[in-house]
């Protein structure tokens, strides 16, 4: 084989390899995407959460205080 032969089979085969990892990079992207958004969901669920607590101690405490009101 001449020397331009194996030249052109070599970049031919890294253009596949670059085309490949191009391809795996993009599916990278995606999954990440995905998680990123599943993630966000969950951090939100947990706010959520977080708030309903929160609302839950506000009403108890209001309904202690309006008690100790009506008690003295």
């Amino acid at each position: 084989m001449t020397e331009e032969k194996k030249n052109s089979m070599t970049e031919a085969q890294t253009d596949k390899i670059i085309q490949k990892v191009q391809g795996a990079e993009e599916k990278i992207d995606t999954a990440k995407v995905a998680l990123v958004t599943e993630n966000s969901k969950m951090v939100s669920d947990d706010v959520i959460i977080e708030i309903v607590h929160a609302f839950k101690d506000i009403i108890i405490e209001f309904i202690h205080r309006k008690y100790q009101m009506l008690s003295k």
